[in-house]
């Protein structure tokens, strides 16, 4: 990729080519040893270099600043692609990191940079956790594309540069099931079907909204989900064909509210708070890791419960699998303890 840098200057003489700063004069294809630079080391001195004589404000335009890898982002496909809801979580976050560090030189950012970006906000863990995961996506960018970026390739927000969330917290737990039978029981039949729709497919709620009849197909409920894009095919097992039989056909969309309209995702969240106890706090993403532990429970592994769920990575399900394999071998280890007392009473006695 070429690469245009303010002030970088080739030369041609005699037969070779070398590098200089236009306005300082200082030569940039050899360090201050003498030893020669590589091309993407030429442009990051060149690029230090001028931050040396710029403003803040001149800083934040120029190529290879935090401000700058935002603007590209946000002009990339891969930006453009993500759902809307993503986007605008997104633009929060980068409007924050353009304001208070668009200056800064992307390949000159360091972990203790990102630390320190953490314990600005550490009063709003879950905004802290968002600004670092939004900084970790845009520095995998700029490794893409690390030529115009100062030749970066290692990324400072990675937990494993020693970065860590600090909302430690899951908001978002399964329902234990005798909540999910409570609820069933005093909820309306539109609350209802949204809640086994949920838990029986595991998809989000604005993948839920838009689900149609004519999205049934060969036997299977076909899902393009909103988050990912990923194309999945549920098949009717015998609890989804249940509830989909028991719902009542008032839309082209599968699920309806009380007045027989698609539902608002937003709309959904309230129904759900309405049928729960006041002192229950679960949501209907929760259903999410029901579904997930369901499968996990039934001896799908991890591919296979993601083939359901769309899950793009192991981290959730391998999560969930440590539980439901820890209740497996904790069943087993009583059952073999019950067995060893039986014995031992059954001697004694003898």
């Amino acid at each position: 990729m070429h690469v245009r840098v303010k002030h970088l200057h080739r030369v041609q003489s005699k037969g070779r080519v070398y590098y200089r700063h236009r306005k300082t004069g200082e030569r940039l294809d050899l360090d201050g040893n003498g030893n020669p630079r590589s091309m993407d080391q030429i442009i990051a001195r060149c690029m230090a270099i001028n931050a040396q004589f710029e403003t803040p404000a001149q800083a934040r335009a120029a190529a290879g600043t935090l401000a700058d890898l935002i603007t590209q982002y946000k002009s990339s496909h891969g930006f453009k692609a993500l759902a809307e809801k993503t986007k605008t979580s997104y633009h929060r976050s980068m409007n924050h990191l353009a304001t208070e560090y668009g200056d800064a030189v992307v390949h000159e950012i360091t972990t203790e940079d990102v630390l320190e970006l953490q314990d600005d906000w550490s009063d709003k863990p879950r905004t802290a956790d968002m600004h670092v995961s939004v900084l970790q996506i845009l520095l995998n960018f700029a490794i893409q594309r690390r030529s115009r970026y100062g030749g970066i390739t290692f990324n400072p927000a990675t937990r494993s540069a020693g970065v860590k969330r600090l909302h430690k917290t899951d908001g978002y737990e399964p329902w234990p099931q005798a909540l999910i039978e409570t609820t069933l029981e005093s909820a309306p039949d539109h609350v209802q079907w949204l809640i086994n729709m949920a838990r029986f497919t595991g998809q989000r709620a604005g993948d839920l909204a838009k689900m149609r009849w004519s999205d049934i197909e060969d036997g299977a409920l076909h899902v393009t989900q909103g988050k990912t894009g990923a194309v999945l095919v549920i098949p009717l097992y015998p609890a989804l064909k249940a509830t989909l039989d028991s719902i009542e056909k008032k839309s082209v969309f599968i699920l309806t509210n009380s007045h027989g309209k698609p539902w608002q995702v937003v709309a959904m969240s309230r129904a759900i708070r309405r049928v729960l106890p006041k002192d229950a706090h679960y949501v209907l993403h929760g259903f999410r890791k029901n579904a997930t532990i369901n499968l996990l429970e039934a001896g799908c592994t991890g591919d296979e419960v993601k083939s359901i769920t769309g899950h793009t990575t192991d981290a959730m399900v391998n999560h969930y699998g440590r539980r439901v394999n820890q209740g497996r071998l904790a069943r087993a280890a009583v059952a073999k303890l019950s067995v060893h007392r039986e014995r031992k009473t059954n001697a004694g006695t003898d």
